[in-house]
């Protein structure tokens, strides 16, 4: 992202959210942008943050590229980190690799290393593939080894060769959350299964994927196109541009009120299904196709799965 493109999108988000704003950087890879790009971003924010303002900045990263001096600048400017490890050496090193082809768990490992002596407490991220869907028990063993207190289990979803079976991924959940509930490790987050159990109990769930907001947060890319999120990247739901609009236009275009509106369109097939005062229709990454109007959620099936399987385990406390 150019300084310019930068400075433009600190001043005119900062601008419209005076009382709080978080910034998640993402992508790839954000950590290549390289530390003097981040440093300007931490600059650029307190040129424009206002009196009172909460700016908070998050930041998901393979860890590859960590040592004590980004782990010391994280600390120094509060920085939120997330680190994408898939699981023990024999899994990661299946599907998390260099362009050489060598796996990268040393280097994810020495980056996790030097977050924990500079005491920073991150989360981490790992993507459940084709290669990896089979192994519940390594990736939870793993977890418990290393001491990880809040892990999210994404599916690899789309048409590359790791992209995994949702259902397959839906009763590795399964067996994920047999094991975390039988070692009774409530000190342990587990992301969408906390979500599940959260909103089985009564609650509301924290993560976007079940509580229809979509509206709640943009992506902006390197130019400054605006999209719906990261999962959107490369789709045809392009917002507009924040460099040469304000957010008032881009928000009152047609694209954005057609997908928002589209976004939260119960579909027929949901509107009587006993579970979707607990999903709410899901997520829009897998109803839209690129067309402004939605299909099928594609993660349906699974989510029953894991949505059933979960309310048995917790028995007569939930109510259906």
């Amino acid at each position: 992202m150019r300084q310019d493109v930068l400075k433009t999108v600190m001043r005119k988000f900062m601008d419209e959210y005076p009382g709080y704003i978080s910034f998640c950087w993402h992508g790839g890879e954000p950590l290549l942008a390289g530390k003097k790009f981040f440093r300007e971003v931490v600059r650029v924010q307190r040129e424009f943050r206002k009196e009172g303002q909460e700016v908070e900045n998050r930041l998901q990263t393979n860890g590859t590229l960590i040592d004590r001096e980004w782990a010391e600048f994280f600390k120094d400017n509060g920085f939120k980190i997330g680190v994408s490890i898939d699981g023990p050496k024999s899994i990661n090193d299946k599907q998390r690799l260099f362009a050489s082809g060598d796996g990268a768990f040393t280097r994810i490992m020495n980056g996790i290393d030097a977050l924990r002596r500079t005491g920073i407490t991150f989360s981490v991220l790992a993507t459940i593939t084709s290669e990896s869907v089979g192994h519940p028990e390594e990736i939870y063993r793993f977890v418990i080894e290393q001491k990880f207190n809040a892990i999210k289990l994404n599916p690899c979803f789309g048409t590359s060769d790791l992209s995994v079976d949702l259902v397959e991924y839906a009763h590795f959940m399964n067996r994920v959350f047999d094991l975390w509930f039988a070692d009774d490790r409530e000190d342990i987050s587990f992301g969408h299964l906390n979500d599940i159990i959260n909103g089985l109990l009564g609650g509301k769930p924290r993560i976007c994927h079940m509580r229809n907001s979509c509206y709640r947060h943009v992506k902006i890319d390197y130019n400054g196109d605006v999209l719906p999120c990261d999962s959107f990247l490369g789709r045809d739901l392009n917002f507009g541009n924040i460099v040469t609009q304000g957010i008032c236009e881009i928000v009152n275009s047609s694209n954005y009120r057609d997908f928002f509106n589209e976004s939260r369109r119960i579909l027929d097939e949901c509107a009587q299904c006993k579970w979707l005062r607990f999903c709410n229709g899901g997520c829009s990454r897998y109803t839209f196709d690129g067309e402004m109007e939605k299909g099928p959620n594609k993660m349906c099936a699974a989510k029953k799965i894991m949505f059933e399987h979960i309310s048995q385990a917790l028995g007569s406390i939930v109510r259906i």
